[in-house]
């Protein structure tokens, strides 16, 4: 009689255990996503931030034609 309970339980339960996996797994997807858009966000202002200090640079040597 223990044993069927047993598989009975493990039968009952591994469904919700693959499904709290899945939303475990997806929920770090999520959050994978957003650091990366995150560092992205932060990559593109250092790029804009370098090129407007090489611009200004430029501009109080000379050598920037407009």
């Amino acid at each position: 009689m223990s044993a069927i309970s047993d598989t009975s339980w493990l039968l009952l339960s591994s469904p919700i255990i693959l499904m709290a996996i899945l939303i475990v797994f997806s929920s770090m997807g999520v959050w994978i996503e957003k650091e990366a858009v995150k560092r992205r966000r932060i990559q593109q202002e250092r790029e804009e931030r370098l090129s407007m200090l090489k611009k200004m640079s430029a501009q109080q040597t000379g050598e920037f034609k407009q």
